[in-house]
């Protein structure tokens, strides 16, 4: 009985034809960049606070961490763990790795040293991108028993002049000398291998299990993989031309890597950064980016329901807000006289 239930595939009811459209995905999101690029290449691609940095930009800053890394002895297929927040450092050291033909593996910035190690150590990982305070606090200590040979940190007040007190708490320090300095190194102008631009066979991701239920095991998704979510999210969720992502989730997370970070980038658009959730600054962003996109945890949009400033129009932009994790009481939400009517939700498992 259930076997054709599941035969029938009733869930294809819900979709309209673009969403159940055939599709014709780049190779990677290195070629999306590239295309994009060539497009529309004075086009904001990442909003942090106060920054902005165009498709341009992100392309030539990244093209010089792959650069850099490949004169420092990264080959192809060896591992790039990122461990850092939602900032432009995170975006750059991602691409910047791609472009190196290296698999990123990317860390949750709340490991303690043991989890890191285990990452460090279980990835084979041969290269660091991290904050200069994370280096300079724990990692230095974690990766000196591990494959790691290779370390670039980085300041995450760069590329922003607001240092907003509620989310970026912390001041610059100064440069480890046994740490290369990312920005720098992204703009050195170094030109990235020409013959190492992933294929969509090709790891793109190795993302590391929470671990619940036992050691956390690291899970593989290809470059084909990511970029056929983010082709179906570009076709299938009517956003408008370059459309505005907000980025709620964290990106070292699979939702935030693919439907924000790959997803925007795929469509053209920009990716509205805000380094970790605090619910003012998350609404203060929405007030100011108008974004029209966004998905993260039911918990937090509980939280942003219920801060104090929150209004109607903090949401009046959005075109569809995607939610996982736990169910959304939308009884209480709207009751709460806060959703915008116009506001399309999804909800996602």
């Amino acid at each position: 009985m259930t076997e054709s239930r599941y035969a029938a595939k009733p869930w294809l009811g819900l979709l309209n034809d673009a969403q159940k459209g055939a599709i014709s995905p780049a190779g990677s999101l290195v070629h999306a960049l590239r295309r994009v690029t060539a497009e529309a290449p004075d086009s904001d691609f990442l909003a942090y606070f106060d920054g902005r940095l165009t498709y341009r930009d992100v392309d030539e800053l990244s093209d010089s961490v792959a650069g850099h890394l490949a004169a420092r002895g990264l080959e192809r297929g060896d591992r790039v763990a990122v461990l850092l927040q939602n900032s432009p450092h995170f975006v750059l050291a991602v691409l910047g790795a791609w472009k190196a033909g290296a698999v990123v593996v990317p860390v949750n910035p709340m490991y303690k040293s043991g989890e890191v190690a285990h990452v460090l150590r279980d990835g084979e990982v041969a290269a660091l991108i991290c904050s200069d305070r994370a280096w300079e606090s724990y990692l230095r200590e974690t990766a000196a028993d591990s494959p790691v040979r290779i370390v670039l940190t980085g300041c995450e007040l760069d590329f922003q002049t607001r240092d907003d007190a509620r989310v970026l708490t912390f001041e610059r320090l100064p440069h480890a000398s046994d740490a290369e300095d990312l920005v720098t190194v992204a703009r050195a102008g170094n030109t990235a291998p020409a013959d190492r631009e992933p294929g969509p066979s090709d790891i793109a991701l190795i993302s590391y299990t929470s671990g619940t239920s036992g050691t956390p095991k690291g899970a593989t998704n290809t470059h084909g993989n990511i970029m056929y979510n983010a082709e179906r999210q570009r076709t299938g969720l009517g956003l408008p031309e370059r459309p505005v992502y907000f980025a709620l989730a964290p990106l070292f997370h699979i939702t935030g890597m693919v439907c924000q970070f790959g997803a925007c980038l795929n469509s053209g658009g920009t990716l509205v950064l805000a380094y970790r959730f605090e619910a003012g600054v998350v609404l203060d962003a929405f007030a100011e980016h108008r974004p029209h996109y966004t998905v993260g945890p039911s918990t937090a949009f509980m939280a942003l329901a219920a801060h104090p400033s929150v209004t109607r129009e903090h949401f009046s932009s959005f075109r569809v807000i995607s939610s996982g994790g736990a169910r959304c009481r939308r009884r209480w939400w709207r009751s709460s006289g806060r959703a915008s009517g116009r506001t399309s939700a999804t909800a996602t498992g």
